[in-house]
Parts: C-alpha cells; structure tokens; sequence
C-alpha cells in the first residue's frame, strides 16, 4: 500500500527518482507525481479505489510504457510488479475479469497496464469503470480482488497523427482530449485521474537516451572485461542524429537499432579482435560512419 510506505521526502522527490528512467516527459512524470502524492497523503478519501488512474496519450515509442515499468519499480520495488495487458482488441468482458482476477490475486501491489485501451470492446470498457469506481471485481468463480494497491495506466495512440500537423502542444491536447472523450465514453474518461499527452522525442532527448545506453553496457564491459570504455560528445550526437532523422515512427526502437549497430557490434568486434584491449579506451566515429579509438595517453572523453 503506498499510504505509509514513503516518507514526505522521498514523496517529495518522486520527479527526480522518475526522471532517472525516462527522459523528455518532465510535465508527464510531474502529473503522475501529483496524483500519487495526493493519495498517498490521504487527504482525499480514495474509498478503496487505485492508488491513481491515467491515460497515457501521444506518438509511439516516447516512453509511456516505460513510465509505467518504472512506476513499478520505484513505487512497488520491482519492474516485475506491472500486469501488462496488450491489445485490448483481444478482451471481452469475461476474458478481461478472468485475467485481472487471477493475476492481481497473486500480484495484489502492481501496476496495471492496458495497452492501446481506444481499441477496446464497450463492455470491456464497463469492466474498467466498475474498477474505478469501486475498486474490486469479483469473476464467475465468486474470487473478488481489489484494487486499492493498483495504479491503472491505459495507453493510446489514437490521434498519434495530430503530432504531424503544425499545432501548438495546448492545441494537440485539445484535440486529444475530445478524441479520447469520444472513444471511451464520457464517463469512463472522467473516472480517469488524469490524461497525460506524451511530446515526441527531440535530437537532446534522444542524446540523453542514448547516454544511459552506454552506460549500461559500458558498466557490464567494465565488469566482465575490465575495460573503461568512453564515448566523445560526437559519437553521442551521430547516434541521436542517425535515429532522428530515419522514418521510423518509434523513434526509441530506431535508437536502439543505430545503438546496436554502431556501438554495441563495433565494441564487441573490437574486444574480439584485440583492438580495445583492457585498461581504458575511448570511441569516437566520424563523417563516414568509421568508428576509432583513443588510448592513453590521448585525453578521454566523457
């Protein structure tokens, strides 16, 4: 339960702890922050309700799965503590109790992630609004859970397209919210604690995310091969750049593809053929797309 759990500083500091997973989503992770904070501190009556419900909107591949898998660790100690339920398009009603019953039966503190909830069928819609207005769900069986101890995030890219035009983010929201009031019915959307517009990732934000790439497998190289490996401000940048600029509308799982390819299989190949060698060693690339490194005594890049 999160009432007790925190203490007002750690509560207080919920935007940082967030931050440190998901870059570029500073107005979404402060909305959520908003809402947890309020339950947590018990002023408003929840009434045996989730802790907070939210519908996550905008572009794919901007982080709003990822926010959920780090609400899960960092509110319930685990990325294991999500129920993820993708393609809501696949549930009926009966389908839908059957499997929050079972699951949050034996996963009773977790999130509860409902992907793509705009492609729902009516009455698995009802389902969630019982949820949200009374807390529990009982299945055919007479097994009832509740969900006092849930945070119930749904996601939708539905209206993803309004991201192309050339609107202003407030006009983007707008048109947000009456698309999603239209697909989910206006009662369940009120139910809804908050609806939260993802922004599409720019160059610095996919910068960023590249850093915490590197730096997980530069810690597992360190570890295992006991090599230091850094990367200059340039190699970063090409790496940023290179996912921006392709077509593909995930722009996290572009990053990742050009990550791989450029420095996952270049450091690999080098360890492989003697080239980084251990002690320290810094990558850069240039122009062409040809990687190289720098040993000491050349000065290391961070």
């Amino acid at each position: 339960m999160v009432r007790g759990m925190f203490s007002g500083q750690w509560l207080l500091q919920m935007e940082k702890a967030l931050q440190k997973h998901i870059l570029g989503q500073s107005e979404a992770i402060g909305a959520v922050s908003r809402v947890i904070r309020r339950a947590a501190i018990g002023l408003i009556d929840t009434k045996g309700r989730p802790i907070g419900s939210f519908l996550f909107t905008g572009p794919i591949g901007v982080g709003k799965t990822l926010l959920a898998k780090s609400l899960a660790l960092e509110i319930f100690g685990s990325k294991e503590s999500i129920i993820k339920l993708e393609d809501m398009n696949k549930y009926n009603e009966e389908r839908l109790v059957s499997k929050l019953t079972e699951t949050l039966y034996n996963k009773s503190h977790s999130v509860i992630l409902l992907d793509e909830i705009h492609r729902a069928d009516s009455n698995v819609l009802k389902v969630i609004l019982r949820v949200l207005h009374n807390g529990r769900l009982t299945d055919s069986n007479g097994l009832t859970v509740h969900f006092n101890n849930t945070i119930i995030i749904m996601t939708s890219t539905a209206g993803r397209r309004l991201f192309d035009k050339d609107s202003t983010f407030k006009e983007i929201e707008d048109d947000l919210e009456k698309t999603m009031q239209w697909e989910l019915g206006e009662e369940l959307f009120e139910s809804i604690d908050e609806m939260i517009v993802f922004k599409q990732l720019g160059i610095s934000e996919l910068k960023g995310i590249a850093e915490i790439m590197i730096k997980e497998v530069c810690e597992k190289i360190i570890k295992t091969e006991n090599i230091k490996v850094t990367v200059t401000e340039n190699f970063k940048e090409k790496l940023a750049n290179e996912a921006y600029g392709t077509k593909c509308q995930n722009r996290i799982i572009c990053l990742s593809k050009v990550f791989r390819r450029l420095f996952v299989d270049n450091i690999t190949t080098g360890i492989l053929n003697g080239k980084v060698k251990e002690g320290a060693v810094t990558m850069d690339i240039d122009s062409l797309g040809n990687v190289y490194y720098f040993y000491p005594p050349c000065i290391l890049v961070a």
